[in-house]
């Protein structure tokens, strides 16, 4: 892939999700460092992002090997439909053999066939429980995202840090990933680091409610 389609993902990326800090874009930046970066910004983009993405971007990161939210959805819905298909057909197939059955029990057999008709419409109940069996069985979904401790999120327990705090107390980048640690001590630290970078403050700030900053840029609480 040429590096300068990973260069203009990466400027999208930047913008739409306000990383910080910010995915490096100058000459410098080597190819497999902007695909890793490019690779950990897909992961925090969410299925209302579909119409801010364009069409180049979107394909760069399929090509990367990114995993697009809204993608993962619609292959989703595809899957539970075909699920749903497959029991109709298996509904068509009972209505059949049920019907098979209700026709061998009003033709009168001969007395040598009468042992093999038996046999088969024994097969066939069976058959039929199995499959009504295999229909009742719940459909596989995907497991939902762990909560804390709390039973919150990470982007609610975020939220919440940053509503605590106020002008005169505000709290840190650092401070919130101590509070993450506490509430979600099996998650992958790095990765919690990096939601916070993306959530706070540009997107939190379009999706939640305004954050201010302090001078310094370093603190935060809600404006």
């Amino acid at each position: 892939m040429k590096k300068e389609k990973l260069i203009a993902a990466a400027k999208e990326m930047n913008e739409l999700l306000g990383l910080s800090p910010k995915i490096k874009t100058d000459a410098k930046a080597k190819e497999k460092d902007l695909i890793k970066k490019l690779l950990e910004a897909a992961d925090e983009l969410v299925e209302e992002d579909k119409e801010d993405v364009s069409e180049e971007t979107a394909a760069t990161l399929k090509e990367i090997g990114a995993t697009l939210a809204w993608e993962a959805e619609e292959a989703e819905e595809a899957e539970e439909a075909e699920d749903d298909e497959d029991d109709e057909d298996d509904e068509d197939e009972d209505e059949e053999d049920s019907e098979e059955e209700e026709e061998e029990e009003e033709e009168e057999p001969a007395p040598d066939k009468k042992k093999a008709t038996k046999e088969k419409a024994t097969k066939a109940k069976a058959e039929k429980a199995e499959k009504a069996e295999k229909a009742d069985k719940p459909k596989g979904k995907k497991p939902e995202k762990a909560s804390g401790k709390s039973g919150k999120g990470v982007i609610q327990v975020i939220a919440d840090t940053i509503s605590a705090a106020t002008k005169k107390k505000p709290v840190t980048k650092a401070d919130i990933l101590a509070v993450l640690v506490k509430e979600f001590p099996d998650r992958a630290e790095a990765s919690m680091k990096n939601t916070i970078n993306v959530q706070v403050p540009a997107r939190m700030s379009k999706e939640k409610f305004a954050i201010a900053k302090t001078a310094d840029g370093k603190g935060f609480y809600k404006a």
